[in-house]
């Protein structure tokens, strides 16, 4: 083996051994980090005795991860926490400008990595890397920090997630009953409330969320694994809030369905919306009828938020909601077109008809028919909805 070769496998042996050696060692901190999380839920040790612990460990990660500098903590590079890491667990195009103390949209998103590395019954560790702006007198550059969250726990009384369940059904049922925009805002405040609730609660539990979603809906309702193609969709970016469309359709399901949400990311702001609305005129309209509502309500939504009028956003998502609800409504129900294509006739009147078994065979007919129909139905919806979203930012 020539002498060159084998100076690139020596190098790349070292390599390999040098970052086992980091893994081994950054893991043996997260162990002592465990330990005193142990220890401050036992007793044995204060909360403020914590922090200094997590503080010195957190010194320790830099140093095995090799700090480009210990300016305020110590400097990292996104090739330096992938090594340990691996893959980031998400990507955000909004990063922390220090010495500002803003937030500020760049235009890639950059990876970011967050990990808990301690479940017990009374905190949350989390250990996060997060993007952010450094600025020196000679550049400006992106740069990670490590950082420990620490997230303290509810009692699991304190959450009756059954309880709000319940709740929502029966302001379900009162909606039923009486459509009205009050019945309409009281179901919708509920439900925005509950789902907050059970996404902070879902972030605290140890369980699986398999296991977690059967604690709360129950085993017994729980359906066969469907396949789903989902797209996040980047609908607006404003100057301090992103408008996000998340687009759901199921691809394998005996009975296809598309869903679409719309939602906005605040960035921290207190932005006030407009009311809820109820909308119930759009039920047995054409396709053509769906397609043009849909794309007014996003150009018109569009344009406001444009103008920095954000408050549509709420009203802009219920009417695509029902929109697109009543669009599938009308797309699965295909048995009066059904009707038509099979038309009675004095054969089916006949004993030999019924003889031969001949309502069982044109029975099947008209279920494929109808499977047909909504197939080719929600055909249609998709490729709108793929073709009207085409030119976004899209995951």
């Amino acid at each position: 083996m020539k002498k060159g070769v084998w100076i690139g496998f020596f190098c790349f042996l070292l390599f390999l051994t040098l970052t086992f050696a980091s893994a081994n060692d950054f893991e043996s901190e997260i162990k002592r980090l465990t330990n005193y999380a142990e220890d401050y839920e036992t007793g044995n040790i204060d909360y403020v005795q914590f922090l200094l612990y997590q503080s010195a460990i957190r010194a320790e990660l830099n140093e095995i991860l090799g700090v480009v500098s210990r300016e305020e903590g110590g400097i990292l590079k996104s090739d330096q926490l992938r090594e340990v890491f691996g893959e980031p667990s998400e990507e955000t195009k909004w990063v922390w400008v220090e010495k500002e103390n803003k937030e500020k949209r760049i235009d890639e998103a950059a990876p970011a990595w967050r990990k808990i590395v301690f479940d017990g019954k009374k905190i949350q560790v989390r250990l996060e890397a997060w993007p952010s702006i450094f600025k020196s007198k000679e550049k400006e550059e992106l740069v990670y920090r490590l950082h420990f969250s620490t997230e303290f726990k509810k009692d699991q009384e304190e959450i009756k997630i059954q309880d709000e369940i319940e709740e929502i059904k029966a302001l379900a049922e009162d909606f039923s009953k009486d459509p009205s925009n009050e019945n309409a805002e009281n179901l919708a405040e509920k439900s925005v409330s509950v789902e907050r609730a059970f996404e902070g609660y879902s972030k605290q539990s140890s369980d699986s969320c398999v296991e977690l979603m059967n604690s709360v809906i129950g085993n017994e309702n729980k359906r066969e694994s469907q396949k789903i193609l989902v797209e996040e969709i980047t609908f607006f970016e404003g100057e301090s809030y992103d408008v996000f469309v998340r687009l759901e359709m199921c691809e394998d399901c005996e009975w296809n369905w598309i869903d679409m949400n719309l939602w906005i990311n605040e960035r921290g702001q207190n932005i006030q919306e407009e009311n809820f609305v109820n909308e119930d005129e759009y039920k047995g309209m054409d396709s053509e009828f769906y397609k043009n509502q849909v794309k007014l309500t996003l150009e018109n939504l569009k344009n406001d938020l444009k103008n920095e009028n954000y408050r549509p956003v709420s009203s802009a998502r219920v009417r695509l909601r029902n929109l697109n609800n009543a669009w599938s409504e009308k797309s699965n129900d295909v048995w009066q077109e059904v009707e038509r294509l099979f038309p009675r006739n004095d054969n089916q009147q006949s004993q030999e008809f019924f003889d031969n078994y001949g309502w069982i065979k044109l029975e099947q007919e008209k279920k494929q028919e109808a499977k047909k129909l909504m197939k080719n139905n929600y055909e249609e919806r998709k490729q709108f909805y793929i073709d009207l979203f085409s030119s976004y930012d899209k995951k």
